[in-house]
Order: structure tokens, then C-alpha cells, then sequence
């Protein structure tokens, strides 16, 4: 019963977080059909489930889209029928997981108390559970990101347990330890499978590596030898894919897709926007463009885009600052234009007219709040939170350079929920620290108890004189 009590508050934010979001699915997503990427995505495991080739059509595999969602969905679907609604189901699941995760973070960070309202108000955040309504990669990837998040914090803390705890500068793994460095490795490699941009997470676990070592947060060696493990542990997830596309392509890594992406974000279209179907600053294929989904992709091909896309970035230097300036404000719009969402696709509906309105209005909130505790957290919570800051910089940086969408804002919803929950610690204080609120209800209560002391004093004093204003701040 006692075990009981110590989940429940866990237990409860992953209920609420799944009402809502089935809710939502039977109310806005009811006769969704995957269009886009999801469609993609969708036919992807179709033909695993019936030819048992990763093709985009028959006899042509493909080495363009990461493996793990339509893997996934492949077995949702010989499980459970061919059908969206039991993928979105089980995306309901793994986003109310997401919010567990929150809930856990702020633990450790805030205090329960604290962790408590920062777990339901991410139950309750149409930022969050308004991707679940779809078949894009968007809420898998975030459950990957945040779960990778956490277990590389829980790392970090374990290997500073067992040096205080020892003496020593933790050069041997410990099995609290190894616990979570084993998930982490697999969560990054997951995370790798989920999207190509998640190779650039390598990049960033490195840099937190250099930023433990450097501010002394961990020692050297234990640092190293740790972050090594769990690039390894990453590396054997993704060798059977890496095997698979060498057998495909005759190379270990194949064509990226990375000049597709760069001439989409920098051309005239974009930069000059449509109001009927493109909106100014955010990514769209430039004409002429080869889609690696459908055509053949070469290497030449690549390069070629990318020798484009320079090329539109040296002759409109006076007008990058303005694009990049679009790219910035798309991305902190609450919601733009997203191909394919369910109150998209059913834009008569009441829920899908209300949806435009309500995802404004709770998130732009949320985004001040977010603010205020990303800098009020700095002073006390910064070593433990070094990583949660290179991820959000890493994000933007990546949304600017590449997208200006709200939609690639995604992966870092729970982050800034997060820092809700530190912009509440702050003001509201947790259990084991003072914060603004309870730092003045203190304090008057101080004051008030000096008064009660020294009144009855001053009464009897035979002089009757008043005390004086400045023997209370004293007494304070």
C-alpha cells in the first residue's frame, strides 16, 4: 500500500494525460487517413506487413526514412488490424508516458509537490497532445528525446553519488550506474532511428560531456569513459539498419537527404511566401525539385541541391537576416499550416474550428512562463539542467537553419513545461527550498511574531512609549 501511494501521483498524471488525448482522438482525429508524410509512413509498413520489403513501391527499397515509426506501426498492425486509429491509440499511450517523464524530471529538479502540477498541466497541454491525432514521427521522436533526457540526468546524478560515496573518481561502473547507461545508449540509438536529424544528438552529448569536464561537475575520466559507452550501445542499435542500407545502397552511409532539406528552406518561394498556400518563411520544395521518396535520389542529385541552395544563400546575403528572422517567428507561432492534421482534414467540424483558437491561447502562456523559469532556474539548477539547455539552444539553432516551422518546436513542449514547473519552484518554493511566495509569507510572519513579543512590553512600561518602527526591522 505504501509502494502505492509513492506512484500515484505518477499514476495519476498518466491517466489524466491519456483521457485526454483519447478525447481528443475520438472527438477531432475520428476518420483520420494518414496523408504526406504519414501516408508514407503508412505504406512503408504496409508492404513490411506484405511483401516484407521496406519499399516505397513495389521491388524499390528505400534508404529515406528512418526505420523505427513504420517498423512500429508494422506491428501495431499485424497485432492489432490495419488500422489508423489503434496506431493513434498507441500514441496516446507513449505521449502519456511523455508526461510521466516530465513528471520525474521536475521531481528530481522541484521536488513532488512541484513535479505534481508540472505532470498535469503537460496532461493538459494541447502543444503536446495535439500531435497524437497523427502519423508523423513527431510524438515518437518526443517521447525518445524527453525518456533520453531523463535517463542521461539520472547518469549524471548516479556517477556523483558513487564519487561522494566512495571517495573515489568512479572509474568503475556501479550497478545503479550501469542501469542507466544502458538506457541511455539505447535510447540514443532509438532516438537516431526515429529521425536522421537525431545524429546531430551525438554532436550534443559530446559538447555536455566537454561542459561536465570542463565546469568540473564530474570527473574526467568516469565522464569519458561513461559518454563513450553510450555512443557504443547506440552504435550496436543501429548496426543492423546501417548493414541493411549497405546491402541496399553498397555503402555504409547512405545519400542524405540534407540538400532536399537546405534548397526547401532557401529560395525565392519561400522567402516571398503565398498567402493562398505558402506561408512566408517556412519550408517548401523549390520547382524542379527530386522527391526521395518517389524518384530516384543519386549523389549527384545532392550535391546539386546543396550547390543550389549556396548558391541562393551568396546572391540574397541581404535578404538572409530577413529569412532567418521568419524562420525564428514561424517557429514561435503558437500553429501555422500543418499538412495533414486531423482538424485539417475535417475543417467543418466545430472541434477543428475551435482548435486554431485554443492552441494560441494555452500555449503562448506557457511560452512566458517557460521564460521566466529558464532564467530563474539558472542560479541553483544549472548544473543539473546543462543538458536540458543545450537541447532547447540545439532545437532552435536547428529550426532556423533549416525549417521555420511550429511543428519542429515539438520535440522541446516538454522541456518548456519543465520550466513552468522551475518558474513555479521559484515563486512557490518545493519542499526542500524557499521560494518568492513562501519567502514573504515567512518574513511577515516573522514581523508579526516581534510585534506580538514586544507590545505586551510596551504596555506595561510605565512611560507608555511607542516602539519605534526601526526595534522591529532590527528584531527581523
Amino acid at each position: 500500500m505504501r509502494q502505492l501511494k509513492v506512484y500515484m501521483p505518477g499514476i495519476s498524471v498518466f491517466c489524466v494525460a491519456l483521457f485526454v488525448r483519447i478525447v481528443y482522438n475520438i472527438v477531432v482525429a475520428n476518420g483520420y487517413t494518414p496523408t504526406f508524410d504519414a501516408g508514407i509512413y503508412n505504406n512503408l509498413a504496409h508492404s513490411l506487413i506484405h511483401t516484407q520489403c521496406y519499399c516505397r513501391a513495389p521491388h524499390q527499397p528505400t534508404t529515406f526514412r528512418p526505420p523505427l515509426w513504420p517498423f512500429m506501426l508494422a506491428a501495431i498492425y499485424s497485432i492489432a488490424g490495419e488500422h489508423s486509429s489503434y496506431a493513434r491509440l498507441f500514441y496516446c499511450v507513449l505521449d502519456s508516458g511523455t508526461c510521466v517523464l516530465i513528471y520525474l524530471l521536475a521531481s528530481d529538479l522541484f521536488g513532488k509537490r512541484i513535479a505534481l502540477i508540472t505532470g498535469l498541466v503537460a496532461a493538459l497541454y494541447v502543444g503536446l497532445f495535439v500531435w497524437t491525432g497523427w502519423l508523423y514521427t513527431e510524438t515518437l521522436y518526443t517521447f525518445c528525446l524527453t525518456a533520453l533526457i531523463f535517463t542521461l540526468s539520472r547518469l549524471q546524478q548516479n556517477i556523483l553519488l558513487v564519487e561522494l560515496s566512495t571517495g573515489t573518481k568512479a572509474l568503475t561502473i556501479s550497478r545503479p550506474v550501469w542501469k542507466w547507461l544502458i538506457a541511455s545508449g539505447l535510447l540514443l540509438g532509438l532516438t537516431l532511428l526515429t529521425r536522421p536529424t537525431g545524429a546531430i544528438l551525438i554532436g550534443l552529448l559530446c559538447i555536455w560531456a566537454l561542459i561536465l569536464i570542463v565546469r568540473q561537475i564530474l570527473p574526467w575520466r568516469a565522464t569519458l569513459i561513461h559518454v563513450f559507452l553510450v555512443l557504443i550501445i547506440a552504435m550496436v542499435v543501429n548496426v543492423p539498419w546501417l548493414y541493411r542500407n549497405y546491402l541496399v545502397t553498397h555503402t555504409v552511409f547512405p545519400i542524405s537527404t540534407i540538400g532536399t532539406t537546405l534548397v526547401g528552406s532557401y529560395n525565392d518561394t519561400v522567402l516571398q511566401g503565398d498567402n493562398a498556400n505558402i506561408i512566408r518563411g517556412m519550408w517548401y520544395p523549390s520547382s524542379n525539385i527530386i522527391n526521395p521518396d518517389f524518384q530516384r535520389y543519386t549523389l549527384a542529385d545532392a550535391q546539386g541541391d546543396t550547390a543550389r541552395a549556396l548558391a541562393w544563400m551568396r546572391t540574397h546575403l541581404n535578404e538572409m537576416p530577413t529569412l532567418l528572422g521568419l524562420h525564428i517567428l514561424n517557429m514561435w507561432t503558437p500553429y501555422l499550416y500543418a499538412h495533414g492534421l486531423p482538424f485539417e482534414q475535417f475543417r467543418d467540424r466545430l472541434s477543428s474550428k475551435v482548435m486554431p483558437y485554443l492552441i494560441p491561447i494555452v500555449s503562448i502562456p506557457i511560452f512566458l512562463l517557460a521564460a521566466v523559469g529558464f532564467f530563474v532556474t539558472w542560479r541553483c539548477k544549472r548544473k543539473q539542467l546543462i543538458l536540458i539547455y543545450l537541447v532547447i539552444v540545439l532545437t532552435i539553432l536547428q529550426n532556423i537553419a533549416f525549417y521555420g516551422s511550429p511543428r519542429y518546436r515539438a520535440p522541446i513542449e516538454p522541456l518548456l513545461i519543465l520550466f513552468v514547473g522551475g518558474m513555479l519552484w521559484w515563486l512557490l518554493g518545493a519542499e526542500d527550498t524557499s521560494g518568492t511566495r513562501r519567502y514573504f509569507r515567512a518574513r511577515k510572519a516573522r514581523v508579526q511574531e516581534v510585534i506580538e513579543h514586544i507590545l505586551p512590553t510596551a504596555k506595561s512600561d510605565e512611560g507608555g512609549e511607542k516602539i519605534s518602527s526601526p526595534a522591529i526591522h532590527s528584531a527581523e
